[in-house]
């Protein structure tokens, strides 16, 4: 049975405002999940289908406190075996992350096989030296990423996964199995 995603949304406004942050907006959340929805026509049809996945995922909008302002890029509405789930991106949990204090920053990066890359071992930061500039075809294939964060007490947390390791979870990824849209194939880098 189809029901309008639209005017669930809506319904979501009273426990939403209860458990928001003030600083967000039901309003504003509302606008951004109705433009997300009429730009894609699976996720809407997901919705339609499954309107208690649609609410849980609008009202853990105002649980987590990320936004799903798209130029922001902190969380997004997905479909996934039937249902809408809210996924924060990775540059959502590294808000999340610094905001509660216990990171200073983040960084994640992509190796490049021309790059030079040492891992200096548990609690310090990786050496990673490339020409920033250079062409993609200059500084070779993706070999890896890493991410390090900087921990208040000023240690350093790292973690490291060659392309294959990458390439599993991509695998595993209903996005990725369907080759239709999404991450995966639009923004293979920031996914990895």
């Amino acid at each position: 049975m189809m029901s309008d995603p639209l005017k669930a949304i809506v319904e979501t406004e009273d426990r939403f405002v209860t458990i928001a942050q003030p600083s967000m907006k039901f309003d504003t959340e509302r606008g951004f999940a109705v433009q997300i929805l009429k730009n894609n026509k699976y996720l809407y049809d997901i919705a339609s289908k499954n309107i208690p996945s649609l609410q849980q995922a609008i009202t853990n909008v105002a649980a987590i406190g990320l936004s799903l302002n798209p130029a922001e890029k902190l969380a997004y509405l997905i479909p996934r075996k039937g249902k809408v789930y809210l996924d924060p991106s990775y540059m959502g949990l590294m808000k999340l992350a610094t905001d509660s204090g216990s990171i200073k920053w983040i960084q994640a990066n992509m190796v490049h096989a021309n790059d030079t890359f040492v891992d200096n071992g548990p609690g310090e930061k990786p050496t990673h030296t490339y020409q920033a500039f250079a062409t993609a075809e200059a500084r070779g294939e993706w070999v890896g990423a890493y991410c390090v964060a900087k921990t208040d007490e000023g240690d350093y947390l790292t973690t490291l996964m060659p392309m294959e390791e990458l390439y599993e979870v991509r695998g595993r990824s209903e996005a990725w199995k369907s080759k239709k849209s999404g991450p995966w194939l639009t923004d293979p880098g920031e996914q990895c």
